[in-house]
């Protein structure tokens, strides 16, 4: 192979890195590196925030809500709900959660299979909403004693970016996840409120979530 054959491939390959710079790079840069209106830094691939205090979160893959669950007031059926957003470049990831109880002192405790746990999906405007799916069993509602209290589980199975088109100051390019917990009764009907066995009962847990990719 001549020298000159040699500078001349050596010339054409540097024109072609410099041309995809120019085209591709410098928007990759700046879209990996820009803080957003919304506070979030992108510069990762995997973003899970709560929906409420977006504002003010940073990259993260993992967040934490509460459930709290106490008969003695007023608001009895209704206890819980929440609503993540997820954002992933990853075209496989998996959303896990864990769930750890936590005691209840000076009351007794609510027996968790009164507890109904129910998932539903959304995105936004430039989000993709078949970018995952529920994993079983919270593809429909369940009860809290058919969680694993001790290992981690599976809630959402991602097969896709969460977002297929650019989004301005990615703020709607999210795909949401929101979970409702609530009590019910021995038939899936809510106790009435005035019956002192389930009056003054609480149930208190901590469910984390992980973003992560495969």
């Amino acid at each position: 192979m001549s020298l000159l054959y040699k500078a001349i491939r050596h010339f054409a390959v540097v024109l072609i890195v410099i041309v995809y710079s120019l085209t591709f790079g410098v928007e990759e840069v700046y879209s990996n590196s820009a803080v957003m209106p919304i506070s979030i830094q992108v510069n990762g691939k995997l973003i899970i925030t709560d929906e409420n205090t977006e504002v003010d979160s940073n990259e993260r893959s993992r967040v934490v809500e509460n459930i709290n669950i106490d008969r003695s007031k007023s608001n009895f059926d209704l206890s819980n709900s929440y609503t993540l957003r997820v954002r992933s470049n990853e075209s496989r990831w998996k959303l896990i959660g864990h769930l750890q109880e936590v005691s209840v002192k000076q009351t007794k405790k609510i027996n968790p299979k009164f507890i109904r746990l129910t998932y539903k999906t959304s995105a936004g405007s430039a989000g993709n909403i078949n970018s995952a799916m529920l994993a079983a069993p919270f593809t429909e509602p369940v009860r809290l004693s058919n969680i694993p209290r001790k290992s981690d589980f599976v809630v959402l199975e991602g097969s896709s970016k969460t977002s297929l088109q650019r989004d301005k100051g990615n703020k709607n390019n999210w795909y949401g996840l929101s979970f409702n917990v609530d009590f019910v009764g021995k038939n899936g009907l809510a106790l009435e409120s005035t019956n002192p066995i389930y009056r003054k009962k609480k149930y208190n847990a901590i469910v984390s979530y992980t973003l992560v990719s495969l």
